[in-house]
């Protein structure tokens, strides 16, 4: 090993493989993962994957990055369904029958990932395997430079993701959502390059800074990445830059979230109520209380990123 190396898939796989096995003994295993977040740690090593996947051309990780994402992916749905009937269960005005309708799918989920994990054996094989081709070592100076070029390339592909939309968004969960899943992985790589991912400072002030940053913003734990001691190279994201991108990525969060309780509300109501679509997006938005509909905060969405991607262009500032 070289006297500088840093080696973050394989330290996930490890890490994964212990949790993993904590849930072979746990009565409900999906529920525990779920509850004991295991999804932050497979986000991280999905990011890996995904950007080894790309930077390298490797087939190899393009298929740890499927396995990782069906795993996070279930437990995103389990979240999302817990989180919906949750929600809709403070709500006087929702009935009983469609915060059932939640907790069924939620459940539905736990299941098919318990059957999943029974299956898989708990996956001790498969993150073993994963780890057994993951020394890729992201402070070798060959990587270092595919990974600066396939960050580049990322960015650059959010921005002509955006620009399709340049007269408005129709669609929260393939757009707005999507485009918010597409910056997410840069706060994610700041992470999950375990210090390899350093942030610039600039003393220099932009005038967007007001309308981006906040002192709350500041203190949340995604601005906060791992000390880059003991490497020798280091991929450079401007400190400002990356505190704003995280900042839309939360207020684009929040109006997902706003978006889709109305349009999950709406097509529980449909189903159970045999109304239509139209119908039952107004009765969600009446039971919710809500000051807004699905139009206004995509139209909300819209402006924030405009101000990102084309007033500001703080997208182009990011990676040094």
């Amino acid at each position: 090993m070289p006297a500088s190396a840093n080696f973050p898939l394989q330290n996930s796989c490890q890490k994964l493989t212990g949790i993993f096995q904590r849930a072979i003994s746990q009565r409900n295993p999906a529920q525990w993962l779920y509850k004991t977040d295991a999804r932050s740690e497979l986000f991280l090593a999905e990011s890996q994957a995904r950007i080894l996947a790309a930077a390298l051309k490797s087939k190899k990780m393009e298929k740890a990055f499927k396995t990782f994402k069906k795993l996070e992916d279930i437990l995103g749905k389990i979240d999302d369904y817990n989180s919906l009937a949750k929600l809709f269960a403070g709500h006087k005005g929702v009935r009983k029958e469609e915060v059932s309708y939640f907790i069924k799918k939620r459940n539905k989920a736990i299941d098919k990932l318990n059957d999943r994990l029974i299956k898989k054996e708990f996956y001790q094989d498969v993150f073993y395997k994963i780890y057994k081709g993951a020394a890729i070592d992201f402070d070798d100076k060959k990587i270092h430079a595919q990974l600066h070029r396939q960050l580049l390339e990322e960015m650059n592909k959010c921005f002509r993701f955006y620009s399709l939309f340049a007269n408005g968004f129709t669609d929260m969960e393939g757009q707005v959502h999507e485009l918010r899943r597409k910056l997410r992985w840069f706060s994610i790589y700041g992470r999950s390059f375990e210090g390899s991912i350093v942030l610039e400072k600039n003393k220099i002030h932009r005038h967007w800074e007001e309308k981006f940053i906040s002192k709350k913003g500041l203190s949340s734990s995604y601005n906060k990445l791992p000390p880059g001691k003991g490497l020798k190279l280091h991929l450079m994201f401007d400190q400002k830059a990356f505190y704003a991108m995280n900042a839309v990525i939360a207020i684009l969060g929040d109006i997902k979230n706003r978006g889709l309780a109305i349009e999950e509300l709406a097509a529980a109501i449909s189903k159970n109520r045999g109304i239509s679509a139209k119908e039952a997006e107004a009765m969600a938005m009446k039971q919710l209380r809500t000051g807004y509909s699905v139009t206004s905060l995509l139209q909300e969405a819209h402006i924030l990123l405009a101000g990102f991607f084309d007033v500001y262009a703080i997208h182009r500032q990011l990676i040094r």
